[in-house]
């Protein structure tokens, strides 16, 4: 099976080359990979993880595209983004405009991000 990564993204080679004005019909490995595409390798296949999600992650090594599936807590991973999603807000509705103002109120949203970025460091160390 060949593909491109583009974007993180696996586009797979399709049954049929047009190249030089001419139509393979069936490709071979080299015109797969005088196309662009390269060969994909599963180090793994999925599995029944019992409530985790699996999740693809893709490396190029050389003339090939790696696939590894590694599987995440999906509790924790809503949790990663629900404090991401807070610290956003917080940054973009409060800390960057009282910054222009130095209220008070600054030190206080600071203190509640600190907390964020404590929750969330926690979260992902723990994950590695």
């Amino acid at each position: 099976m060949y593909a491109k990564l583009i974007d993180n993204e696996l586009i797979f080679a399709p049954n049929v080359i047009s190249k030089e004005d001419k139509t393979i019909f069936n490709p071979q490995a080299s015109d797969y990979n005088s196309a662009g595409f390269k060969e994909v390798v599963y180090l793994n296949t999925l599995q029944d993880t019992q409530g985790l999600i699996p999740k693809a992650v893709y490396s190029e090594e050389g003339n090939k595209i790696i696939v590894n599936y590694v599987y995440e807590d999906p509790i924790q991973t809503t949790q990663e983004q629900e404090i991401k999603q807070k610290l956003i807000e917080l940054d973009f509705k409060s800390i960057r405009p009282l910054r222009a103002q130095e209220t008070e109120r600054l030190a206080e949203y600071e203190q509640q991000a600190q907390i964020y970025r404590e929750q969330l460091r926690a979260l992902t160390d723990t994950s590695s």
